[in-house]
């Protein structure tokens, strides 16, 4: 089982043709769900999305980015070696993580072991196959067909067209980010909206 928290996402040729993902992910990292049909209605400059079932899909315009970290970064690790990335079609990602709320509406229960957090916290505890099927239910749902983005669809976006360690510098904030040891606020996760 991944211990990971769950977002969704967008994308497709000409806004109309579904591309594949394909996602490494470590039970570290958070995971996004991306969605890869055109916004309806679809028009010629493309922006934010209401999904009927997962709330706000931002557009990420397509764009380059060095994908990866400089040899002299901490905590680096051997594969990080840094590369041009093109990002060649524009998608759309959900805002923040699936919630708990999200998730249960979906697939009628919650399997977080933090569920006393409330709806509104990130589901986690949630398999690749669990994941699968949480795709399968909310593309059927909304009629439009949600994935996975790639690695390099998810850095591209976090990295917000920055170059520094993290989005918002090189210094951790941990007010500014949902994750690791201390994202526990009196033993629970925080909400999705509660850092920005």
């Amino acid at each position: 089982r991944y211990d990971q928290d769950l977002v969704l996402s967008v994308t497709g040729k000409n806004c109309q043709e579904a591309v594949s993902a394909v996602i490494q992910h470590a039970p570290s990292q958070p995971v996004l769900l991306q969605y890869q049909t055109p916004a309806p209605p679809m028009v010629s400059t493309p922006s934010d999305w209401i999904s009927p079932t997962l709330g706000l899909m931002k557009y990420i315009r397509p764009g380059n980015f060095i994908m990866g970290s400089p040899e002299t970064e901490s905590g680096r690790d051997e594969d990080e070696v840094q590369h041009s990335v093109t990002i060649t079609k524009g998608f759309w990602l959900m805002e923040h993580e699936v919630t708990q709320g999200e998730w249960q509406a979906v697939m009628g229960s919650n399997p977080s072991d933090f569920s006393e957090c409330g709806s509104d916290c990130p589901v986690e505890e949630v398999s690749w196959d669990d994941i699968q099927t949480y795709i399968q239910k909310v593309s059927a749902r909304d009629k439009v067909q949600y994935r996975l983005p790639t690695e390099a669809e998810w850095e591209y976006a976090c990295r917000a067209n920055t170059s520094t360690l993290f989005h918002f510098g090189n210094e951790f904030n941990n007010d500014k980010a949902n994750v690791g040891i201390d994202i526990y606020v009196n033993g629970r996760p925080t909400a999705v909206d509660e850092r920005k």
